[in-house]
């Protein structure tokens, strides 16, 4: 590695590290980059926001970062972070372009935006229900609430690439209609999309088909739970 500083000596080693399956290398990578993925958005996004890190293009970018460690050669002679920015700019672009195509589909417009309440000023009866139905519709898919509770990524980044990776599916026919009718993630069809590592979707399953049930269905205050996710706003993250 000649020629290269000490800290892209890092990001490379951590880079093979997490291709062979650390997970601790990954978040850390992650972690690290938390503020270049942030440029990277703020190249890309229409306009400009006071807060990148809630919108739909971060969770994107965050994925398209995920994929951008699991694809880098550094035999091809360009950096990682070169590589990594042109992953984010290009699946930003083709989550715009599948916005505008399934929009139909998936009517983020209309989502309520999230109320900013803690979760303890939920009504306890709609909250109770809520989670009742939703149990019942995990059942159908053979995950149990402590299945749920037991496999929620630990970091908030994570819990943002999983509720990502939701929102894709939601948003492409095809996935959608196959998680609904055969009752597990459509690994194929996703991997082939998002180019990720197996064992990271693998790892998260379960998370990702609860969020892609709460976000298609008729739960507004998980939702808004799940919105929280998205901008950072729930308790006990890191």
């Amino acid at each position: 590695m000649d020629g290269v500083s000490g800290s892209e000596k890092e990001t490379l080693v951590l880079l093979e590290q997490a291709r062979k399956g650390n997970r601790s290398a990954r978040e850390e990578l992650i972690a690290g980059h938390r503020n270049f993925i942030v440029k990277c958005v703020a190249q890309v996004v229409p306009a400009q926001r006071a807060d990148l890190t809630s919108t739909d293009e971060y969770s994107v970018a965050l994925i398209a970062f995920n994929e951008a460690v699991d694809r880098y050669d550094a035999s091809r002679g360009a950096s990682f972070h070169g590589f990594a920015r042109q992953v984010i700019r290009r699946r930003l672009v083709d989550h715009y372009r599948a916005s505008r195509r399934h929009a139909a589909e998936v009517p983020y417009a209309e989502l309520p935006r999230e109320t900013g309440r803690p979760e303890n000023a939920f009504p306890a009866d709609e909250a109770r229900e809520e989670i009742q139905r939703l149990t019942a519709h995990l059942a159908e898919y053979g995950i149990s609430f402590e299945d749920l509770v037991r496999e929620t990524p630990k970091h908030r980044d994570s819990r943002r690439i999983a509720v990502g990776i939701a929102r894709r599916i939601l948003a492409d026919p095809e996935m959608r209609a196959s998680l609904e009718r055969k009752k597990k993630l459509p690994f194929k069809i996703l991997l082939r999309q998002l180019v990720f590592n197996p064992k990271t979707v693998q790892r998260h399953r379960r998370y990702i088909i609860a969020v892609c049930l709460i976000l298609g269905g008729d739960f507004p205050l998980l939702r808004d739970y799940v919105r929280g996710i998205e901008e950072g706003g729930e308790q006990g993250g890191r």
